[in-house]
């Protein structure tokens, strides 16, 4: 910019062209610099997050509590995933209904859902939430059973309905009982990265029990495989009660501990 006004006050048209060149190598060189510059800091905030997450799976690996609940998502959303992928081809090939009934039974969940968030809200702290988790689990899981396994004798698709219904309140009750949990053995300053690492560890279980499903369900059957859902809330349950039923910080509140908690193996 510089060059092309000193070209102008000495009026020599002959110097504009390489005047108003240099300036945009300048201006591209001024580019480069500000796309350098935000590389840079998205490079770093990467970085934070990659080892804000890192420290999230430590933070749940060394803490009991914590580490059971990520075995307990680990298993169940394998199960998620392998329900969500096979789920239709049930309705259609084992209950021979519709694609209108298969989103009557799907939405017949959340009448359920809506009844146990109520129940929760009534409970509050009175029952020890890893109780309420490891019943809920067990009761979730043999109402799944219950629901792909009976076709093997009876085909109709209101039995699906009633029982998504029934599987609805434990499962409100579950999540209730599981966010208690991670609230209550997580500080604020950590908190959220306990979170993200057990989410990343939720989609990764998604993922695989959706490949499985695929790569299974034709093989072993679409029932045998669904079952196998059913069975991961059981055994699941049965985790959380035998680990955490007897546990005397259920019901304790770290938020005001201080943060060697966190590098405390538990």
């Amino acid at each position: 910019m510089h060059a092309i006004l000193r070209a102008l006050r000495q009026r020599d048209l002959r110097l504009l062209l390489p005047a108003a060149l240099i300036a945009a190598i300048r201006a591209e060189r001024r580019e480069r610099r500000a796309v350098g510059v935000v590389g840079g800091q998205l490079r770093a905030r990467a970085a934070r997050l990659g080892a804000e997450w890192a420290d999230g799976l430590r933070l749940c690996a060394r803490h009991r509590i914590l580490r059971v609940i990520g075995l307990f998502f680990m298993v169940t959303c394998v199960g998620e995933g392998v329900m969500g992928t096979l789920f239709a081809p049930f309705v259609r090939s084992s209950l021979h209904a519709s694609s209108s009934m298969y989103g009557v039974i799907s939405a017949a969940q959340a009448i359920g859902g809506i009844c146990g968030g109520l129940l929760a809200a009534s409970l509050g702290g009175r029952s020890p939430a890893a109780r309420v988790m490891g019943l809920s689990a067990l009761a979730f899981g043999a109402i799944d059973l219950a629901m792909f396994l009976y076709p093997l004798g009876y085909v109709a698709a209101w039995p699906a309905i009633v029982l998504m219904i029934l599987v609805g309140g434990p499962g409100a009750l579950l999540n209730a009982a599981a966010m208690t949990l991670l609230q209550r053995n997580t500080i604020p300053t950590h908190r959220g990265r306990a979170f993200g690492a057990l989410g990343a560890v939720e989609g990764a279980a998604l993922v695989t029990g959706a490949l499985a499903a695929g790569f299974l369900g034709k093989p072993l059957g679409i029932i045998p495989t669904l079952a196998a859902q059913g069975g991961g809330y059981v055994v699941a349950g049965a985790l959380v009660l035998f680990t955490l039923y007897r546990d005397d910080t259920d019901g304790a509140d770290v938020s005001a501990q201080p943060a060697d908690v966190l590098t405390t193996p538990t």
